[in-house]
């Protein structure tokens, strides 16, 4: 298989019967577009869903980076004035942080970090129009650590937990019983279709080949 830039698609040798090209998604995904959508093969059944702001070249899908880097991913979270002497303020904040998170004291507020697994919601909406609310992480990539880091994931929780029936999806990336980069695959987390009739899907564990086509625009 070659893998090429799209720079350079015009330029490679012509494929043959037995040779594959593939470019690579995440600067499409990071620079080029802002929705992302899973489909069926005929584009008849699909979930569409806008990628958080943010993203970044260097970790947007980004299986390599680790399990525990995906799981512990966090942004920065502005809460308003929290003025030294507002003493209340002070010990909510407090609260919130010790002993996991430093306070950063900005202007005449503060900055505070989340706690790990801060994820953002975002609304899924599918071809009839239907919408649901999911979740999704600074890496688009399911934390849960037995589910072997799929993605594009968006899950019904901020834990990473795939659901039946629903607008949450995420596409496997490891065999069933494989692990890799702090991931395991129990089994779970191939939450797509098998095949264009099972739509939404029906179940999350791993079974036949799915049968989806991923979208970024």
């Amino acid at each position: 298989m070659q893998d090429v830039s799209v720079e350079t698609l015009s330029d490679i040798a012509p494929l043959t019967s037995t040779s594959y090209a593939a470019v690579n998604a995440v600067p499409l995904a990071v620079e080029g577009g802002s929705e992302c959508r899973l489909s069926s093969p005929d584009n008849t059944r699909w979930a569409k869903w806008a990628m958080p702001a943010g993203r970044s070249l260097t970790t947007w899908w980004k299986h390599a980076a680790g399990q525990s880097a995906v799981e512990g991913a966090t942004g920065e979270r502005e809460i308003g004035d929290l003025s030294p002497n507002n003493q209340r303020q002070r010990r909510t904040c407090y609260t919130y942080c010790t002993p996991c998170r430093p306070l950063i004291r900005a202007f005449s507020g503060w900055i505070l970090t989340p706690p790990p697994s801060a994820g953002e919601t975002t609304t899924v909406t599918n071809q009839a129009s239907a919408t649901a609310t999911c979740y999704q992480n600074p890496y688009g990539i399911m934390k849960s650590s037995g589910h072997g880091g799929s993605f594009p994931a968006i899950t019904v929780n901020d834990e990473g937990n795939t659901g039946n029936n629903d607008l949450c999806m995420a596409v496997g990336v490891l065999a069933s019983g494989s692990s890799a980069n702090g991931w395991s695959q129990s089994g779970n987390g191939y939450d797509v279709p098998p095949d264009t009739a099972s739509w939404p899907p029906g179940a999350y564990s791993y079974g036949s080949e799915p049968e989806v086509m991923v979208w970024i625009r």
